[in-house]
């Protein structure tokens, strides 16, 4: 055989079998399609004109072909792109689908709710609160079905710090407390606190609340505790007891509920131990005044009156003898333990020692947990009134805790 003819057949014999591996090596990448896919966030909260980006993530890490065909099940409430990029349009629902491309049937869903607005209050925007004591913000969002969780910050740990709602006061100063929305980052609510130095007050009970009404553009405004909720609208600012001392005025009809924040005490279901001081000042006798009401729903009758003759009290624990000036600021204690003692002060001086046959454990005096009313009556016995300022204690302070509170100031 011609050598030359063998050289070239040997030649064309191996760049065949070269070629032929070469063909048996492509014919083994096999195409690899998905086995899974997942969407993050599975579930979102959005508002109308905003965006956002969904993420698919598709398995096994070898597929050959990663990617994505999004849908929008309802083009009217919220459209999606081809790269998972959401918008919202208007309010309502829609499902965003993400199925894999190189498996038609391996496809995830997002559910968007699209709300006009996302809104957040708190129960408080100012408070005061006496060092070493608590308090309880409570966040509420609107829409009301949307989730209302939030997280609470405070940008002065050394003075207040909050956990869960519950403000701890640390020391005298001012830190803000934010409650932010676990579904919108961007919608928050601020509660100032103001963390006070009460030392100068009766120790060994806790203040729940005090009122000075100040504030002519903010009369329910609280020094310490919850600002007072107004019922109705006969309220207005007035000059005080001394100079640079407001008080409101009080119309019939009209009236405060306060949030006192006491636990049920005095071993029963209500507040059963407490201490209550009104600066006060009526324009003449011949009259009823109210002072306290404990049915929430001001449906019964007061509970603490100033009567036509002057005197202080009520039916139940009885009257004072000691008679009050009209036209005269006056300071009005009562100190409540049910059971043991109700007592009435004026002006520093006890005035009258009440019927505890009457004022027993979860009586009619005592107050429900989650409030009491001001000046509130439901036939008309609360003529308008002036009050300076408005005190509440977590118990029944003694004879001299209360003489050291002083007079009218």
């Amino acid at each position: 055989m011609n050598i030359n003819r063998m050289k070239r057949f040997a030649i064309a014999l191996t760049l065949f079998a070269v070629a032929l591996g070469t063909q048996s090596c492509s014919d083994s990448d096999e195409y690899v399609s998905a086995e899974s896919i997942s969407v993050t966030p599975g579930n979102a909260i959005m508002i109308v004109n905003t965006t956002m980006t969904l993420v698919a993530d598709v398995l096994p890490i070898e597929t050959t072909d990663k990617g994505v065909i999004w849908e929008s099940d309802n083009q009217s409430v919220a459209v999606v792109d081809g790269n998972g990029l959401v918008r919202a349009l208007s309010e309502g629902m829609a499902t965003i689908h993400a199925t894999a491309k190189s498996n038609t049937k391996r496809s995830k869903t997002c559910k968007i709710i699209v709300v006009a607005a996302i809104d957040i209050s708190l129960n408080a925007s100012l408070l005061g609160i006496p060092a070493g004591a608590t308090r309880t913000l409570r966040a509420s969002i609107l829409p009301g079905n949307l989730p209302q969780d939030v997280t609470w910050t405070s940008d002065n740990t050394a003075v207040a710090t909050v956990d869960g709602g519950v403000v701890t006061a640390v020391v005298p100063g001012t830190a803000k407390i934010t409650a932010t929305s676990v579904i919108s980052a961007d919608r928050t609510a601020e509660c100032t606190v103001t963390v006070m130095d009460v030392s100068s007050l009766p120790a060994g009970r806790q203040l729940a609340g005090i009122w000075t009404f100040d504030d002519g553009s903010d009369i329910g405004k609280a020094t310490v505790g919850s600002p007072l909720i107004k019922q109705g609208d006969g309220f207005a600012f007035v000059n005080g007891p001394s100079t640079g001392n407001g008080a409101v005025r009080v119309a019939q009809g009209s009236y405060f509920r306060a949030l006192h924040e006491i636990v049920a005490n005095g071993g029963g279901n209500r507040v059963n131990n407490y201490t209550v001081l009104f600066d006060f000042k009526v324009s003449e006798l011949g009259r009823y005044y109210c002072f306290l009401q404990t049915t929430l729903e001001n449906n019964d009758d007061g509970d603490f009156f100033l009567r036509p003759a002057g005197n202080l009290g009520i039916g139940g624990t009885g009257y004072s003898t000691h008679v009050v000036t009209a036209g005269e600021w006056h300071r009005l204690v009562i100190s409540a333990s049910m059971g043991n003692a109700y007592l009435y002060y004026l002006d520093g001086v006890q005035i009258h020692e009440g019927n505890i046959a009457s004022a027993t454990l979860d009586s009619r005096f005592s107050w429900l947990p989650e409030g009491v009313l001001l000046f509130a009556d439901e036939n008309g016995e609360d003529a308008e009134i002036d009050i300076a300022e408005v005190m509440i204690w977590d118990g029944a302070l003694n004879s001299e805790q209360v003489q050291s509170l002083g007079t009218v100031r």
